[in-house]
C-alpha cells in the first residue's frame, strides 16, 4: 500500500516537476523573447543609449553611437565620458557632467558638446540616471543622447531668420504688427511704435483700440469682427493725426481654421496722395493747355497727345496714339533738317525749333517747337515729350505787320519824294519863269519880220515843255491844280480806246470789258487827268509786251474793306470804281514791284523813258482820294487797278472862258518876288501893257513900304516862299490894313497854299509858276475888274 502511494506520488511529484520544467522553460522562453526584443528594440533607436560604471568608463553602446560619434560600440567601452563632453558648462545647462557624476545626480535634456572620431563637433542632448548595486551601492550611470546638432541649427538659423525679419520689419516705414483676435499686440515694429510715441516693448500686450480715435473706434471694431467671421483680407483708407492712411488686415489661420492672429499693415500715403493730386492738376493743366503736349516711346511712337494736339491737328487721341509723328509731316524740311534734329536728341539734348507740319484735312501750320528726352536712373532714354504751340497766326500777324510796315514806309518815302519833287518845282518854275518872261520881253523888241524871232518861239516850246514835265512832278506831289466834276468813266474809257485806237500797232488786240453795274456809276475826277493816266498805262503796257499781244481795259464796280486798302493810302472804305488795265507782256521783276511808283524810276534805258510816268499816275489817283494796286508775273503779263470813289449827283463841268486879247490896264501894283530877275521880268511884263508897277524883292521891305501909304496901291501881286515874311503872312498883315484890297499869290511850289486855301484866306487869285504872258495879264485883269464891280452886283 505504502509502495503503491510512493508511485502514485511520485508520479504525482513528477507530472508537478514537469509542469515547473514546462513554466519555467516558458517563462526564460518568455524572458529571452522580452530581452530580444527590447535589446532590438535599443540597437534601432537612433538615440545612443549606453551605460558606465562607476568611473565613468563605458561598459555599453548601442548601435547608434556609429551614426553619432563615428565610433564602433566595442570602440566606446574603452573610453569614458571624458574624452567625449567639454567640461565647460553650455549657456543651456544648469552645470557640467561632472559636476552630476560626482555627486551622482540624475541629469536631464542637457546640451553637451562631443567629438566627434572626424574631429568635429556634436551638439547632444542627454539624459541619465544613476545605477546601484545589489548593496544599494553606487554602480554608475544608464542613459540615453540624442543628436540635436541639426535642431539646434535649425533653431539658430530661425533665431537669424527672426533677426532678419524683425530687422526687415523694422527697415519699412510701414506700420506692420500681429494681434490676437482681441487687438491684443503680439509683435510690433519700429514704424508703429514711432507712430504711436512708445518703444516695441511697452506696446506689447496692449490694445490696439487703445490707440483709436474716439471717432473711428466703432468703425475699427466692426471692420476687426467681420474679419474674424469672413476670414478675407479687408483693406480700406483713412485719415490719422493728419495723415493719409492706407490699411490692410489679412487673418491668421490657426489649426483649428478659426482666425488666431491677425496681420496688420498701415502705409503712410500722404506724400502719394499729395504727388497723386499734383498729378492730376498736372493732367488737368495739360489737357486744359494751348499748347500741343505730345509723348512718344524712345522709338518715336506716340504714347500720349493732349487735347489741344486734336484740336489743332484735327487727329483724334485713338488716331494718333500707336502713329509716328511723321503722319503731320508736310514735306517742307528735307532729310538734313530731321538728322540733325535726332542727333541732338539722341545726345540726351533737348532740340529747340519750327517744324511746317500738315494737320489731317491737308493745310500747313507751323508751330514753335520744344523735344526734351526723358531718362531713367541709369541714364537710357525711355521716352521724348514735345511741347509745340501753333505760331501761324503769329507768323500770318507778323507778315502783315511788315506788310504794313512796307506800306508805311512807302507811304512815307513817297511823301518825302513829294517834299523833294516840289522844291525841285519850285527851281525850276522860277527859272522858266524867268526864261519865258524874258523870251516874250525879247519878242516885243523885235520886228514882227525878225528872224530871231522863230528862234525865240522855239526856246519858248521847250521851255513850255520844261513847264509840261515839272507839271507831272507837281502831280506826283500832290501840287498840281485840278479841275474836278462828276464825271462817268464808260465816257472817259471810250474815249481813250478811240485815242488808242489809231496809234497802237494792229499787232496788239484792244479789248475792253465794261460791266453793266458800272455804266452809270458816278466819280468826281478831273477827266483830262485820268485819261492821262490810261494812256500812259497802255503805253507802258505796249512797250512792255514788245507791239505785241493783248491789253484789256476794264471797268467794274467793287467794295472795299478796311484791310483792303494799303496803309499808305488815306481812303476809306467804301464803293469804288476799279479801271484794270491788263496786259500779256513780259512782267516785272518782284524786287522792282514796290519801287515803279518812285519818282524817275525806271526798268527802262536810258532813252525810253524819264521814271515819271507811273509817278505821275499815282499822284493823280491819289488825289482823286482813290488808289492803285499793281500785280505782275516775269513772262505772265502785268496788271495796274485804279481805284476811284463813286459818287452819285452829276454836276456840269465849268469852263474858263479863253481870251485871245492881250488885257491891258493902267492900275498901281507892287509886284514882290524874293528872285530878282524875276521881279524884274514881271515889272516889265505887266509895265509894258500899261500898268505902273513897283518891284521889290524884300517882302519885310514891302511891307513897311505899304504901311507908308495903304492907298498908292490898287494891286498886291506877291511870291508864296521867301524869307523872313511869306507870301500868305505878307498879305494877311497888308489885309488888316486895307480888307478890301485884291491880292494875287504865286509860287512854282508850296506844301502851305493851294487855290482853295488861298480862297479860304481872302487872296483873290492863286497862280502856279511859270505863267506865260498871257496867263499872268488875263489873271491881273480879271482880280482888278472883279474888284470894280459893285458888292451888290457880284
Amino acid at each position: 500500500m505504502r509502495n503503491t502511494l510512493s508511485r502514485e506520488r511520485q508520479r504525482s511529484l513528477n507530472s508537478e516537476l514537469k509542469k515547473q520544467v514546462q513554466n519555467t522553460t516558458a517563462t526564460t522562453a518568455e524572458l529571452s523573447v522580452s530581452e530580444d526584443r527590447f535589446r532590438n528594440l535599443i540597437e534601432n533607436l537612433s538615440d545612443w543609449v549606453w551605460e558606465t560604471d562607476k568611473n565613468g568608463m563605458y561598459s555599453y553602446a548601442s548601435p547608434s553611437v556609429q551614426q553619432i560619434l563615428g565610433y564602433e560600440p566595442a570602440e566606446i567601452e574603452e573610453f569614458s565620458y571624458h574624452n567625449f563632453f567639454s567640461e565647460t558648462a553650455l549657456p543651456e545647462n544648469e552645470k557640467t557632467l561632472e559636476q552630476y557624476f560626482i555627486k551622482n545626480e540624475p541629469f536631464r535634456n542637457q546640451v553637451v558638446k562631443a567629438k566627434h572620431s572626424d574631429g568635429s563637433s556634436v551638439r547632444l542632448e542627454i539624459s541619465g540616471q544613476p545605477t546601484l548595486d545589489s548593496h544599494g551601492e553606487f554602480s554608475g550611470y544608464r542613459g540615453v543622447s540624442r543628436d540635436i546638432s541639426r535642431r539646434v541649427k535649425f533653431e539658430e538659423t530661425q533665431r537669424k531668420n527672426q533677426k532678419k525679419l524683425d530687422a526687415l520689419l523694422n527697415a519699412t516705414t510701414d506700420a506692420v504688427f500681429l494681434a490676437d483676435p482681441n487687438g491684443t499686440l503680439l509683435t510690433v515694429n519700429n514704424a508703429l511704435a514711432e507712430r504711436f510715441g512708445g518703444k516695441n516693448e511697452s506696446l506689447i500686450g496692449r490694445s490696439i483700440f487703445e490707440f483709436t480715435p474716439t471717432e473711428a473706434l466703432a468703425e475699427r471694431t466692426v471692420k476687426l469682427k467681420k474679419l474674424i467671421t469672413t476670414k478675407q483680407p479687408l483693406h480700406w483708407e483713412e485719415e490719422y493725426d493728419g495723415k493719409n492712411l492706407d490699411n490692410s488686415l489679412y487673418p491668421i489661420l490657426g489649426e483649428d481654421g478659426n482666425v488666431a492672429q491677425v496681420a496688420v499693415f498701415s502705409k503712410d500715403i500722404t506724400k502719394q496722395k499729395q504727388a497723386g493730386e499734383e498729378r492730376e492738376r498736372l493732367l488737368q493743366a495739360i489737357d486744359q493747355s494751348s499748347e500741343t503736349i505730345v509723348i512718344t516711346d524712345k522709338e518715336g511712337t506716340i504714347q500720349y497727345v493732349n487735347p489741344a494736339f486734336t484740336k489743332i491737328t484735327g487727329y483724334s487721341s485713338a488716331e494718333a496714339i500707336g502713329q509716328n509723328p511723321r503722319i503731320l509731316k508736310s514735306k517742307k524740311h528735307g532729310a538734313k533738317f530731321y538728322k540733325t534734329m535726332w542727333a541732338t536728341l539722341v545726345s540726351g539734348k533737348t532740340w529747340y525749333g519750327q517744324f511746317i507740319n500738315k494737320k489731317k484735312d491737308g493745310s500747313p501750320y507751323t508751330e514753335d517747337v520744344t523735344i526734351s528726352p526723358v531718362q531713367n536712373s541709369s541714364g537710357e532714354i525711355i521716352n521724348y515729350v514735345a511741347v509745340k504751340r501753333d505760331i501761324s497766326k503769329e507768323i500770318r500777324a507778323k507778315k502783315q505787320h511788315i506788310e504794313l510796315e512796307e506800306q508805311l514806309r512807302q507811304k512815307y518815302k513817297m511823301e518825302a519824294i513829294g517834299v523833294m519833287a516840289g522844291g525841285m518845282a519850285h527851281n525850276f518854275n522860277n527859272n522858266l519863269a524867268i526864261i519865258l518872261g524874258n523870251i516874250e520881253l525879247s519878242k516885243r523888241k523885235l520886228r514882227p519880220d525878225a528872224t530871231s524871232g522863230k528862234y525865240l518861239d522855239n526856246a519858248k516850246i521847250a521851255a513850255l515843255r520844261s513847264r509840261d514835265l515839272i507839271q507831272q512832278i507837281m502831280t506826283y506831289s500832290r501840287q498840281s491844280p485840278q479841275s474836278k466834276a462828276p464825271t462817268q468813266l464808260p465816257l472817259i474809257i471810250d474815249e481813250t480806246i478811240q485815242l488808242l485806237r489809231s496809234t497802237i500797232p494792229t499787232t496788239i488786240n484792244l479789248h475792253h470789258n465794261i460791266s453793266p453795274d458800272s455804266r452809270n456809276r458816278t466819280v468826281h475826277i478831273d477827266s483830262s487827268q485820268v485819261q492821262e493816266c490810261l494812256i500812259n498805262l497802255c503805253n507802258n503796257a505796249m512797250q512792255a509786251m514788245d507791239e505785241t499781244g493783248d491789253l484789256t481795259i476794264s471797268l467794274e464796280t467793287v467794295e472795299l474793306q478796311q484791310p483792303d486798302i494799303p496803309a499808305q493810302y488815306e481812303s476809306s472804305p467804301g464803293i469804288y470804281a476799279k479801271i484794270s488795265i491788263q496786259d500779256t507782256g513780259c512782267g516785272i521783276p518782284a524786287e522792282d514791284i514796290d519801287k515803279i511808283f518812285d519818282l524817275f524810276f525806271s526798268t527802262k534805258g536810258v532813252d525810253e523813258g524819264t521814271g515819271i510816268g507811273l509817278s505821275t499816275v499815282h499822284g493823280i489817283v491819289n488825289q482823286h482820294g482813290g488808289l492803285i494796286k499793281a500785280s505782275s508775273a516775269l513772262g505772265e503779263g502785268t496788271t495796274f487797278e485804279l481805284y476811284f470813289p463813286i459818287v452819285e449827283e452829276i454836276g456840269a463841268i465849268e469852263t474858263k472862258p479863253e481870251h485871245e486879247d492881250i488885257p491891258k490896264g493902267t492900275e498901281r501894283i507892287l509886284f514882290i518876288d524874293d528872285e530878282e530877275m524875276l521881279a524884274n521880268v514881271g515889272k516889265e511884263i505887266l509895265s509894258g501893257v500899261g500898268y505902273k508897277i513897283t518891284s521889290m524883292t524884300d517882302s519885310t521891305a514891302a511891307l513897311n513900304l505899304f504901311t507908308a501909304n495903304p492907298e498908292q496901291f490898287d494891286l498886291i501881286i506877291t511870291d508864296q516862299t521867301m524869307p523872313n515874311l511869306c507870301g500868305t503872312d505878307l498879305i494877311r498883315k497888308i489885309k488888316e490894313i486895307r480888307p478890301e484890297l485884291p491880292t494875287i499869290i504865286c509860287t512854282g511850289y508850296s506844301r502851305k497854299i493851294n487855290a482853295d486855301q488861298a480862297k479860304q484866306q481872302g487872296i483873290n487869285a492863286f497862280c502856279l509858276k511859270p505863267l506865260n504872258l498871257q496867263e499872268l495879264l488875263q489873271t491881273v485883269r480879271q482880280v482888278l475888274d472883279e474888284q470894280m464891280v459893285p458888292q451888290g452886283n457880284r
